[in-house]
């Protein structure tokens, strides 16, 4: 029942226990030791007993673990009983194991020789502190700070600690490293220090599963992510509460089995009432624009994405919410600077000089915000979005619409470059896997695998059943045409929508890839196919009379044309999410 792994020099153990416990009647209204307990444990509800309950099981569970590694159950079993013995023969502190020892080597361990042994060695304390000088403090007092229990008996006043405030902190700050002090902190020599954010399993398997009970909240809904996300939590059996905007479509979650709250992520009254009841979240809404932002554009982006986190992350650690997993972007994560196109992980720093649009801006103001909200005690945990591919798309997509003008032969033209793809199917499982293995404050990035725009026309051509666009424009042609187009729009056109603007032309020349190697090891992910996902993405929108239907576009390509559009990198990652 217990699971125990070492996490750098610490030792971490997890224990799930199926508990049924009260926290009404008996003891629990009248006995005045039992209220101050329940405070300084800040036990409000059975969930927080049951908690406390399989901790103290896993305590023991550790408890028995060391007895069979250190002292046997057999050939140390005379010496714990031996401590059990002297316990109850009066022994405190540091007496119960000499005591302990004392009968064991006699072999006699009783009660009577516990007493006796006890007697001897206070007496032989008294002797020696009788001998020792007067304390400097005056009077000759001797104060015995071995255990709280002795202080209290023998009148010492007892220190007025903050029990309230100090169980509240060791319940909600995470565990702090201890860096060895003989430990080089150099990289010369062979030493190699783990970078933070890296992952830490070091080869013992994923993380172990913790289980939530309770309704789910979830923002974004409607939106790709969102919608394929609560079909999933709906298939695993989870209610589901998703908050809605007045006024947006509700296509994506129309049928569903799930409780809908109107709200706004900048109200955090109405986020607090949506919020009531429900014990984890899903924190999926975000603006996503990459047209060059005009004032008030750049307002509403950050409200939404920052202020809005911020006030869900507040909301969620007033109510005690057990987890909330926070969508990401890749966008936020940072690159070698010096090899741009080789794999980056969570633990890249973002280069704050560079041309960065405001909504990468925002995403990597989310992710302070989860920091700071850590720090307060709230559990957290950032999954990393790239261009997600799939079916539910019903905004749709920059690259939802860029298929459908494939589909209706309106796509007359495409450029090299490429960049990260996750399939909703895999982003999706991202989420719930981080909300189940993930650590708290840490981030993952989920992708499925780089691909270059050659292969994903291949995949195009096949799905659609047309032939890709003649026209391969150069990449600083295109730059250029992209400019002008852009400008056009955002002056005479700000409401139609833009295929390639110049950030997503860039974003396509720079080529980055992603390592989720950290998902891997931790989180158990493994990715599945964006060939699969384009097959499902279309039959989607031609269910939907978005597209011409073709048949089997929902099934894997025959192996002939799969040789042929196999990807050529494993999973790497980086785009645009949602």
């Amino acid at each position: 029942m217990a699971r125990w792994r070492v996490e750098g020099d610490h030792l971490v153990g997890r224990m799930t226990l199926p508990l049924a416990v009260g926290t009404v009647g008996g003891v629990f209204k009248v006995h005045p030791v039992v209220q101050v307990t329940r405070k300084i444990a800040r036990i409000e509800t059975t969930a927080d007993l049951a908690r406390l309950t399989a901790a103290a099981g896993l305590a023991q569970n550790l408890g028995a673990l060391r007895a069979l590694a250190a002292e046997g159950i057999q050939s140390g079993h005379m010496r714990l009983h031996a401590r059990n013995v002297a316990h109850e023969a009066g022994a405190e502190g540091d007496e119960v194991l000499e005591v302990a020892t004392r009968i064991a080597d006699l072999k006699q361990v009783n009660a009577r020789a516990a007493a006796e042994s006890l007697k001897a060695l206070r007496a032989e304390r008294a002797k020696a502190a009788a001998a020792r000088p007067a304390s400097p403090l005056g009077g000759g007092v001797v104060i015995d700070f071995s255990s709280r229990a002795s202080m209290a008996r023998k009148g010492t006043p007892r220190p007025k600690v903050p029990v309230m405030a100090e169980a509240r902190a060791m319940s909600a700050a995470p565990p702090v490293p201890v860096l060895d002090s003989e430990r080089p902190l150099s990289l010369s020599g062979g030493s190699m220090i783990r970078k933070l954010g890296q992952a830490k399993t070091e080869g013992n398997g994923p993380n172990p599963a913790r289980t939530f009970t309770g309704k789910v909240f979830v923002t974004g809904a409607t939106g790709h992510l969102g919608a394929n996300l609560v079909r999933r939590l709906v298939e695993d059996g989870k209610e589901v509460r998703v908050l809605l905007l007045k006024g947006e479509s509700t296509e994506a979650v129309d049928g569903l089995p799930v409780e809908k709250v109107y709200g706004d992520l900048t109200d955090i009254d109405s986020l607090e009432r949506a919020m009531q009841g429900c014990k984890q979240a899903y924190h999926v809404a975000a603006i996503v624009s990459t047209v060059v932002a005009t004032p008030e554009l750049e307002r509403k982006i950050f409200d939404t994405n920052v202020l809005g986190t911020q006030n869900l992350l507040r909301v969620a650690l007033h109510l005690g919410y057990e987890r909330v997993v926070v969508t990401g972007s890749y966008s936020a994560v940072g690159y070698d600077l010096d090899r741009p196109t080789s794999p980056g992980d969570e633990t890249m720093p973002q280069y704050p000089f560079d041309e960065i649009l405001p909504y990468a801006r925002t995403k990597q103001a989310v992710e302070l915000e989860c920091l700071k909200a850590v720090v307060e005690g709230l559990d957290v945990v950032v999954c990393t979005s790239c261009a997600v591919l799939g079916p539910n798309d019903y905004v749709p997509s920059r690259m939802g619409r860029t298929l459908m003008d494939h589909a209706h032969g309106k796509l007359h033209a495409y450029l090299p470059g490429g960049f990260e793809f996750v399939s909703a199917k895999d982003i999706v499982d991202g989420h719930v896997r981080a909300m189940h293995r993930g650590r708290i404050g840490q981030k993952y990035v989920i992708s499925t695998q780089f691909l270059s725009l050659d292969e994903i026309m291949d995949i195009f051509e096949e799905v659609t059943g047309r032939p890709r666009p003649k026209l391969k424009l150069p990449v600083g042609v295109m730059a250029g045409v992209a400019e002008v187009t852009s400008f056009f729009y955002n002056n005479f056109s700000p409401e139609t929508p833009q295929r390639f603007t110049p950030a997503a032309v860039r974003i396509l020349r720079q080529q980055r890839h992603a390592d989720v190697s950290k998902a891997r090891s931790e989180l158990g992910y493994e990715p599945s196919s964006i060939r699969k996902a384009l097959h499902e993405a279309y039959a989607d929108f031609a269910r939907r009379g978005l597209v011409p239907a073709r048949p089997g576009t929902a099934a894997e390509a025959p192996a002939a044309r799969k040789e042929k559009t196999a990807p050529k990198t494993e999973a790497v990652s980086a785009g645009e999410n949602r």
